[in-house]
């Protein structure tokens, strides 16, 4: 059964509770209607014109009285079925989506790794509704720069975002949800912000700032080396180029 058809028949179950509960509250008042209805028939209307005696002229239309009473007070204590739809009178059904990033910074040449966890929002325990999760990384444009589908194993997913230096440096946002929480709004989607930063340049490693070869006699050939002293003590076990 499609997961749409199984949310309305449920709420179609609840809409059939609410109703039995609402007769139930209509029942308890009728038993007290005798009794009310006991009080308002002592009420009396006193005739001055035709003797100092009360007596009764008429009595109060009790029936259509007790009539408005009832629906009045079971009515008032009705569901505002109007103004309650599926979705937020079924918040208990969504699933709340969690990721844990492996950082807050990157920079464009490393690769944003996270695990997801996707829970029924009542029992907080692993939701078995969802196969899939929706992995989406949006700059600050609110453009959607990379977007994955990841499978979902008993409430669990890993996945990753691979950075590249064509992006923009800045704050980007790390969103998250399945497709059955789109039927709840975007209350249950999961949202971080990181921060997007450029990659450093490593600077290439000189020490020797000049060489030069000298000729002296007998064709001898002698090579003259100067070296920066401010790397000269850390050349150990590092290759040197030659320029």
């Amino acid at each position: 059964m499609p997961q749409s058809a199984t949310f309305i028949d449920e709420w179609v179950f609840d809409r059939k509770h609410d109703l039995e509960i609402l007769w139930l509250r209509g029942i308890a008042y009728i038993l007290v209607l005798p009794a009310i209805s006991k009080k308002l028939q002592m009420i009396f209307v006193v005739n001055e014109n035709l003797t100092s005696q009360p007596r009764m002229k008429k009595y109060l239309p009790t029936a259509s009285l007790l009539r408005l009473l009832f629906f009045y007070l079971v009515f008032q204590s009705a569901p505002a079925f109007s103004q309650e739809g599926p979705a937020s009178s079924h918040s208990s059904l969504a699933e709340k989506v969690y990721l844990q990033l492996d950082n807050k910074v990157y920079t464009t040449d490393q690769t944003i790794w996270f695990k997801a966890i996707v829970a029924n929002a009542a029992l907080h325990t692993p939701s078995q509704i969802s196969g899939v999760l929706y992995a989406e990384l949006i700059d600050e444009s609110k453009n959607i720069v990379e977007r994955k589908l990841i499978k979902i194993e008993k409430g669990i997913a890993d996945g990753f975002f691979q950075l590249s230096p064509a992006y923009a440096h800045g704050i980007y946002q790390v969103r998250a949800y399945t497709e059955w929480n789109k039927n709840f709004g975007t209350a249950f989607f999961f949202q971080e912000y990181i921060l997007v930063s450029g990659a450093q340049k490593e600077a290439p490693y000189n020490a020797i700032k000049r060489l030069t070869i000298m000729e002296g006699q007998r064709n001898e050939r002698r090579l003259n080396v100067q070296l920066d002293p401010s790397l000269s003590d850390s050349i150990s076990g590092k290759a040197i180029r030659f320029v």
